[in-house]
């Protein structure tokens, strides 16, 4: 199954506030992976692999596989894969 993970970060805010802080989203976004193609630039797509972490303010998802878009440098999109 796939799932963007904007997306999902925004589901998990709307859930109720046991789950998200209002101000997660002005919240920068930290991405972690144990291998990725180190083309994080500021605009186009990186893949990254295996144990794939990111948080944003008190929101976390994990994901085997991130397929992360980029605009001006900060992700637009992030489809996640696996786990």
């Amino acid at each position: 199954m796939r799932l963007h993970a904007l997306e999902a970060l925004l589901l998990l805010a709307l859930t109720g506030p046991a789950l998200a802080q209002n101000a997660d989203r002005q919240q920068p976004m930290d991405i972690a992976s144990d291998a990725g193609d180190l083309l994080m630039s500021e605009d186009g797509e990186s893949t990254l692999l295996g144990n794939v972490n990111i948080t944003q303010g008190s929101l976390h998802v994990q994901a085997d596989k991130a397929v992360v878009q980029r605009r001006g440098g900060d992700p637009v999109s992030i489809t996640l894969t696996g786990n």
